[in-house]
């Protein structure tokens, strides 16, 4: 689904001052839900996210085709109402709803206003766009994998494309309300990626008169239940409650919430901001959880304070990727020595998750199960004994000859994680592993082949958009993806995409469990390390209220869901700022 730059660190005494805006601070303030994180939203536009903190915004300003539930996981309608495929499984037809309208806000009246109502052809001008590669858009290869006609456009020539080449993409509307998609086959995940924020529809006539620019605050027009009031980069993002939204888009029960303010700490967790109340709820790695409850006597400074820990199940994978088109890299004996090198298990007592040797992991279609033999690698790759052979047989016997690499990462802790591991198991000095610290942004930018920072390893994460290996498999390591690792395409290429089209049963998962080994058995290609399943810790202030233990699995975060009991939320700031009994 999208990619992860970041493994929390846990800093105690990090305190973030969240400034509240004037119509905030009025006496009849409304009920406001603070969140903060590591980082914050790189872009807003829903054809060029691909992380995770740019999703969960956009899900709440954009609404698609279909949604993830966000207590079942399940596909379920949401702009389209209903659906159907032609017999040979490859023409989709969605039925639209016909009062979701486009709005923006206007800063002038502090009040939202209707532009026009979403149609199909917005979906379409949002399909097509995620093909375009001028955008140079991790998705837009996601998307070539899927859209007939989409990967045509997609590896044209970015300074001859014409508006024309775009009637290449088998996506049309048939009327306001009728949208028909031609898939690369029968794609028997297809459904599941109709909730997917590259294929949300846009408003083409504001980003023709806006440019790059359209997604500015005074500029955007959103179609989903909160509606963008203010956006400082790095700084904060303020979102109101979006009162031309349809109420029945999803049958849940519409939450309270009237305005989300959420704010950047870097790459910190804003611990000591929640305990001072300032925001409402805050993730912690496993690895931390320890020293919060360690901790708790002098976190807890409010009577009304109740900790509650919710354990929040996420199949996001961190990862180390191997540039494979930089020596020494593109031999995989040295590929195969640093992954064996590493010791999962300490990587997970200093940064949380379970420890993986693979990339699928369980509960998604097609990973590997604990505990089913025929899905087992058997280890989790640590071995450095093997590791050292294998930098041996690459031409580098005890590290000799091995060049200075390049480590890029968004945090410097697990970059010198990797330095030690690779002094530890191959006595390789630690001169010889150069760790740089990036924003993600940049890192992002720099992965990418013929960047001019280009690093030899980069720390990177993967969290899913829908629960079927093809995106593990597919999406991040095929040669006929983004590939920013520029792997050579070989015989597994062929499995990846033979499997892709394969209905759901036996003979689909055990292709993809031989995937999983062509990569990463002991002489597997590896063309990434793989590290943790990240599992974070949750803690939520009582008065929050809504599917916190499930939300935002695939996808990103339904806020409009959630309830806030303000009376409780005011007794406690009240306490917070002059002690006083209620």
């Amino acid at each position: 689904m999208r990619k992860i730059t970041v493994i929390p660190i846990l800093i105690v005494s990090i305190l973030v001052a969240i400034s509240l805006p004037s119509s905030v601070q009025a006496a009849s303030e409304p009920i406001t839900l603070r969140l903060a994180g590591p980082h914050f939203p790189i872009t807003l536009d829903p054809q060029r996210a691909e992380d995770v903190d740019s999703v969960d915004h956009i899900a709440n300003l954009f609404v698609g085709l279909t949604d993830v539930d966000p207590v079942m996981g399940k596909i379920r309608p949401s702009l389209a109402t209903a659906w159907q495929q032609d017999a040979a499984g490859q023409v989709w037809t969605f039925t639209l709803r016909n009062d979701v309208p486009w709005v923006k806000w206007d800063a002038r009246s502090q009040a939202v206003t209707k532009v026009r109502n979403v149609t199909a052809q917005d979906f379409v001008d949002g399909i097509r766009r995620s093909c375009d590669p001028r955008l140079n858009a991790f998705y837009t290869w996601v998307a070539a994998g899927i859209i007939q006609g989409c990967e045509k456009v997609a590896r044209l020539d970015k300074t001859q494309i014409k508006d024309s080449d775009f009637d290449q993409i088998a996506v049309r509307a048939v009327s306001d309300t009728q949208l028909e998609i031609t898939t690369k086959g029968n794609l028997p995940y297809f459904l599941s990626t109709t909730s997917y924020w590259m294929f949300r529809p846009i408003p083409k006539e504001i980003i023709d008169q806006y440019g790059d620019a359209w997604t500015t605050a005074s500029n955007i027009v959103t179609d989903g239940p909160f509606v963008l009031t203010e956006y400082t980069k790095n700084g904060q993002a303020v979102y109101v409650r979006n009162p031309l939204y349809p109420q029945n888009v999803h049958t849940d029960p519409a939450g309270n919430i009237q305005r989300i303010i959420y704010s950047s700490t870097g790459n910190n967790i804003p611990i000591r901001s929640y305990f001072s109340g300032l925001i409402e709820i805050v993730d912690v790695p496993l690895s931390s959880a320890q020293d919060v409850l360690a901790n708790l006597d002098n976190l807890l400074q409010n009577p009304y304070e109740v900790v509650n820990f919710v354990n929040r199940p996420s199949p996001a994978v961190f990862y180390f990727g191997f540039m494979e088109d930089k020596p020494p890299f593109d031999k995989v004996e040295v590929r195969r020595a640093i992954s064996a090198a590493i010791d999962r298990s300490g990587f997970s007592d200093k940064y949380g998750g379970q420890v993986t040797g693979h990339f699928t992991p369980p509960g998604i279609y097609g990973g590997f199960e604990q505990g089913n033999p025929d899905a087992d690698l058997g280890t989790d790759g640590y071995d450095p004994d093997y590791a050292k052979a294998q930098l041996s047989a690459a031409g580098f016997p005890n590290c000799k000859g091995f060049p200075t690499i390049n480590v890029e990462t968004t945090e410097t802790a697990p970059g010198l994680y990797l330095q030690q591991m690779m002094q530890e198991s191959l006595d390789c000095p630690a001169s010889r592993v150069r760790v740089r610290k990036v924003e993600p942004d940049q890192l992002y930018k720099d992965i990418k082949p013929g960047a001019k920072n280009r690093p030899d390893i980069a720390l990177l994460g993967w969290a899913p958009d829908y629960p079927d290996a093809n995106n593990w498999m597919h999406d991040v390591l095929s040669c006929h993806a983004e590939n920013d690792l520029q792997r050579p395409c070989t015989d597994i290429d062929q499995q990846i995409d033979r499997a892709s089209a394969l209905p759901y049963g036996p003979d689909r998962i055990t292709l993809y469990h031989t995937i999983e080994k062509a990569f990463f058995a002991t002489d597997g290609q590896f063309p990434i390390a793989p590290l943790v399943v990240y599992n974070p810790l949750t803690i939520v202030k009582p008065w929050l209220h809504g599917p916190i233990n499930t939300d935002g699995r695939f996808g990103g975060y339904h806020w409009e869901m959630y309830n806030i009991d303000q009376a409780a939320q005011k007794a406690a700031q009240r306490y917070m700022q002059c002690g006083c009994p209620n």
